[in-house]
Order: C-alpha cells, then sequence, then structure tokens
C-alpha cells in the first residue's frame, strides 16, 4: 500500500538532499585533489545542485 503523499514527498526531500551534498563533496574533493581542477566537472555538479534545489522548491509548493 503506498505511503501518503506527505511522507512520500518527505522521502524525495531526504533523497535530493543527500544528492545535493554529494555533488558539493565531489566539488570539494575535485578542487582539494587538482591545482586546477577541471572546469567542466565543477560545472556538471554545480548544475546537480541547482537541479535538485528547483526540485525541492517544486515539492514544497
Amino acid at each position: 500500500m503506498p505511503g501518503s503523499v506527505e511522507s512520500v514527498t518527505e522521502d524525495i526531500l531526504k533523497e535530493t538532499r543527500n544528492i545535493y551534498i554529494s555533488a558539493q563533496s565531489l566539488i570539494r574533493r575535485l578542487c582539494d585533489k587538482f591545482d586546477e581542477p577541471p572546469r567542466d566537472l565543477i560545472d556538471m555538479c554545480e548544475d546537480v545542485k541547482s537541479s535538485i534545489y528547483r526540485i525541492e522548491v517544486n515539492l514544497k509548493k
């Protein structure tokens, strides 16, 4: 039996928060590992963070 809309939304928000934190951690690790981190990888992580933020905003409506 499926959960309530609220509980499913809360689960999705937790998962999106984990993805956001992982993307931020990856950016930090790239910056620590390379003198000049690959800009394309940093940009992709920033895109993930931006997308996650938009998902969170839409779920909270």
